[in-house]
């Protein structure tokens, strides 16, 4: 039976050239001679300058009239393409630290050479540390396909910021570690950030809580080389409570009416709280109805702050007794001889003041002399104790003449 052996297919290697071929072709199960008749017309036993398709091959025994047949398929590498281009990282702002990917090439021979318009020197499909800009990758093969161009865009990324910073909530209390840094916002570069806090390498994000008084740096970067960005933030702490002044004392006059009066207080979260030694259900800033005694005060705030206490005494006076002196009337119309003898004064601690309603002065002592008609208050108070005081009102009478004294008695001895 008679057979056709294949021979040599060459492919056609660049696309849409003619440079296939089918050579060495033979025949089998006959002598000939042969004839050679193809589809396209050709009558030869080899076939040169080939383009891609199906050739079919008719062989015939001169002699018998046999025939064989055969079909070749001569093939071509599709052009060189990209399929999938490298992946595009934009630049930092005013960084040059973009950079392309290696893409995924098809067509041609598969062996590829590439350059780029930029940088005809390098021989690598992929780049490193761009600015932004327009980069055209050449993409050849060694068969000499048709060159491939392709076109990366490299962009720039805004600056990397913190945008807004996290709120910070001080420490309440004085030497206590509550101290909290809430969440930052950021803003521009690559969106891949990082946090880092001062040398706390366990730290990786951007809020902290547990802290002391004191100062946090917070720095952000990102995954394109943006300029690291730093944001420090101030902890506080409330001051210590103290009394910067203590209330008034007002002594006790008699029984159970001194008092204490508000404390000027500094520190802690400005909300105070109190407690008395004397009475612990007693919680208020101020204190009446005391006796005589020492009290002490223990002040604190709403958020446990360590508490300070201050130490009152409470002075037990007396009231003050005036008894008045005698009143002598001025003589004559428009005269002004009238007196006011002294006054006798008791009470308190025995140190007192004396006020005329009259004069704008103290005066150093109770007696009047040269008044005219008139009504006239004496003002007593303790000078330890302005609060202490009494009041006397006295008044001077005025005659045209002195008055009639009053007739002596006349002692009458038996038997006269």
């Amino acid at each position: 039976m008679m057979q056709i052996l294949p021979g040599t297919i060459t492919d056609v290697l660049v696309y849409g050239q003619y440079t296939g071929s089918i050579t060495a072709c033979t025949v089998t199960g006959s002598t000939g001679p042969f004839t050679y008749a193809w589809d396209d017309g050709s009558q030869e036993a080899d076939r040169y300058g080939l383009r891609e398709g199906l050739y079919g091959l008719t062989v015939t025994d001169m002699v018998t009239l046999e025939e064989a047949e055969h079909t070749y398929n001569v093939t071509q590498n599709d052009p060189i393409s990209v399929e999938t281009p490298g992946t595009v990282t934009d630049a930092a702002f005013r960084i040059a630290s973009g950079s392309i990917g290696p893409p995924v090439v098809i067509g041609g021979d598969g062996a590829y050479t590439y350059k780029w318009r930029d940088w005809l020197a390098h021989y690598e499909p992929t780049r490193a540390d761009l600015r932004p800009g327009e980069y055209v990758l050449i993409i050849n093969d060694t068969v000499g396909s048709a060159t491939v161009l392709h076109t990366y865009a490299v962009g720039e990324y805004e600056p990397l910021a913190i945008s807004i910073a996290g709120a910070i909530s001080h420490v309440s209390v004085k030497g206590d570690a509550t101290g909290k840094i809430g969440p930052s916002v950021f803003s521009g570069g690559s969106s891949d950030y990082s946090a880092a806090w001062g040398d706390d390498s366990s730290a990786v994000t951007s809020e902290c809580d547990a802290l002391v008084a004191g100062d946090y740096t917070l720095t952000v970067t990102d995954g394109c080389g943006s300029t690291p960005q730093n944001h420090v933030f101030h902890v506080g702490e409330n001051a210590r409570v103290t009394i910067k002044r203590g209330g008034v004392v007002s002594p006790s006059l008699g029984e159970a009416k001194g008092s204490i009066g508000v404390a000027m207080i500094e520190g802690g979260n400005g909300f105070f709280t109190y407690a008395w030694d004397d009475n612990v259900a007693i919680t208020s800033a101020s204190r009446t109805a005391l006796d005589e005694g020492v009290y002490t005060v223990f002040i604190s705030d709403t958020d446990g702050a360590e508490p300070c206490e201050h130490e009152y005494t409470v002075s037990k006076h007396y009231p003050i007794v005036v008894t008045p002196g005698e009143v002598q009337p001025s003589i004559g119309l428009g005269a002004d001889n009238g007196i006011i003898f002294p006054s006798t004064v008791s009470g308190d601690s025995g140190a007192f003041q004396f006020l005329w309603d009259d004069r704008s002065d103290p005066s150093p002592t109770t007696f009047r002399s040269e008044l005219p008609y008139g009504h006239y208050t004496l003002t007593v108070s303790d000078v330890e104790d302005i609060d202490n005081y009494a009041e006397v009102q006295y008044t001077v009478k005025q005659y045209k003449k002195p008055p009639p004294k009053r007739p002596a008695h006349r002692l009458r001895l038996p038997g006269f």
